[in-house]
């Protein structure tokens, strides 16, 4: 060891951090090391200067170094930590937070960090309890209060983390994410006015905020005040002419509004900003019909062309059809997700799955096959012979597939919905009641074209119904508006819905 020369480089080195000089600071602590390899301060100041310069990786690498010197230093497995997780490394810097609070077991910042990492792996109780003990360790300190609200809120405990983000405020007025969060919460409990005031306290704090007054336009639509609330997603498009989600919402707010010019402009400035994107084409198709302008939605609401009927072969292994559909209806009966009524989709009167086809076998593994069959069928086709359509020139040449399973049971129906994250969407039916099947009214059937209540119009739709058969999958662009009407059976409906997601 040269202490001489590795004092010369320390001094070296923080002289030029100092001075902004990092690459040259980072290099004189790097010499420092070389003449001083058993201090574990000089990998550790070469470590956090590395984060500061946002190589996390290469910090990760040196901080090991100083814990491997220092190996009961818990500020050190902290500081550790703190890298491995700038570089999306969740299992080490759990395994770094977890030895920084064995150390340390009063080191608060060390369960809070814990509590991050745990959140992010998906393991909320765990997180909560190390959030919890980092409050008793500094109940004065708002973030791990912060912290907490959000892991309640992941969970559904609303009024939990209510409070939770109150108490966060009341330490610290000034934290706007608490403020922001906690107006979020109070969105999803529907206190649209409480809401509304937490958001105007952030955007009146901080114009800038992230997403501020599209939160604002949020609460004014849950109260009804249409015009705040399309004034608000414009003030929020000032600051990020990019924010799809204010477009979205404006285009909505408007056609509510009974605007439907101002919405179809809305509309196109959103498809010129994201061509890729095919949401705004439900707008502009029931715009377009408000207008009075039918023949040019119907252009966009192409049923003849853009609904796409496919018969699935028998597969190989199954004797017929009606046992092939029977062992895919107990896989949908079975399914561990599956739940009656979800409170964010628009089944009534039924049950649904989430993922349906996670490591599928047999009778899914099928059905996949047979889908991917088919939407490319279905691409095949439209490019071909509809390739100047606005929704056919922006098919995806790459693609995964979200599936899902539905039972409908007496009255049971879906709301009119669109399918906003896919691109085509399409549905499987596995078994079709009798009283459907043979019903000269529309009972049971799917249909295409009428808008949801959230955006109201007064003009008459332009429509299609489709009669389910047992053993035949419909494709249709995600844009449709679509429904389930609803029927009399002592036998459920079930079916296997899909979206094709695009990827870049």
């Amino acid at each position: 060891m040269n202490a001489e020369a590795a004092t010369a480089a320390l001094r070296q080195a923080v002289e030029h951090q100092r001075a902004g000089r990092l690459e040259a600071a980072c290099a004189a602590y790097l010499h420092a090391q070389q003449s001083d390899p058993k201090n574990p301060q000089i990998p550790a100041a070469r470590g956090l200067l590395l984060l500061q310069m946002g190589q996390a990786g290469d910090a990760a690498r040196s901080l090991q170094r100083a814990v491997e010197l220092a190996p009961d230093s818990a500020e050190l497995w902290l500081t550790l930590g703190n890298a491995r997780i700038r570089n999306d490394e969740l299992e080490g810097a759990g395994r770094a937070f977890s030895r920084a609070a064995e150390l340390r077991p009063d080191l608060a910042v060390a369960h809070n960090n814990l509590g991050n990492v745990l959140r992010r792996q998906g393991r909320p109780d765990e997180a909560i309890a190390c959030y919890q003990k980092a409050i008793a360790l500094e109940p004065d300190t708002a973030l791990s209060r912060f912290n907490l609200g959000s892991v309640l809120s992941d969970t559904g405990a609303l009024a939990e983390a209510v409070a939770a983000f109150r108490e966060a405020l009341r330490l610290d007025p000034s934290y706007l994410p608490a403020l922001s969060n906690l107006g979020g919460v109070l969105l999803r409990q529907q206190r649209f006015r409480d809401a509304l005031a937490c958001f105007e306290r952030v955007v009146a704090m901080r114009p800038d905020f992230k997403r501020g007054f599209y939160n604002v336009g949020l609460a004014c639509q849950g109260l009804g005040k249409l015009g705040a609330a399309a004034a608000a997603y414009r003030r929020a498009l000032e600051h990020d002419p990019g924010d799809e989600w204010a477009l979205n919402n404006l285009c909505i707010t408007l056609m509510k509004s009974a605007e439907p010019a101002q919405a179809l402009a809305v509309c196109d400035a959103y498809l010129a900003m994201s061509p890729a994107n095919r949401k705004p084409l439900a707008y502009k198709a029931a715009a377009l019909i408000e207008l009075g302008r039918r023949e040019e939605a119907a252009v966009l609401l192409d049923f003849d062309r853009l609904l796409f009927p496919y018969p699935v072969a028998l597969p190989d292994g199954f004797a017929s059809m009606a046992e092939f559909n029977a062992a895919l209806a107990e896989h949908i009966r079975a399914h561990p997700t599956l739940q009656p009524e979800p409170h964010d989709k628009t089944t009534i009167g039924g049950s649904q799955t989430g993922e349906l086809m996670t490591e599928p076998e047999g009778a899914a593994a099928v059905l996949e096959g047979a889908i991917r069959e088919a939407v490319g069928a279905y691409i095949s086709g439209l490019t071909a012979n509809l390739d100047t359509h606005p929704y056919v020139s922006g098919l995806p040449a790459k693609w995964h597939l979200d599936t899902w399973g539905v039972i409908l049971r007496a009255q049971g129906h879906q709301g009119p919905h669109f399918h906003p994250e896919g691109y085509i969407s399409g549905v499987y039916y596995v078994s079709v009641p009798d009283e459907v099947s043979n019903a000269e009214s529309d009972e049971g059937h799917i249909e295409f074209g009428r808008t949801a209540e959230a955006i109201g119009g007064m003009a008459e739709p332009l429509l299609r119904v489709v009669k389910p058969e047992a053993g035949t999958m419909l494709l249709f662009p995600s844009y449709f508006y679509h429904r389930t009407i609803p029927f009399d059976s002592d036998t459920p409906r079930i079916c296997v819905a899909f979206d094709v997601i695009p990827e870049s």
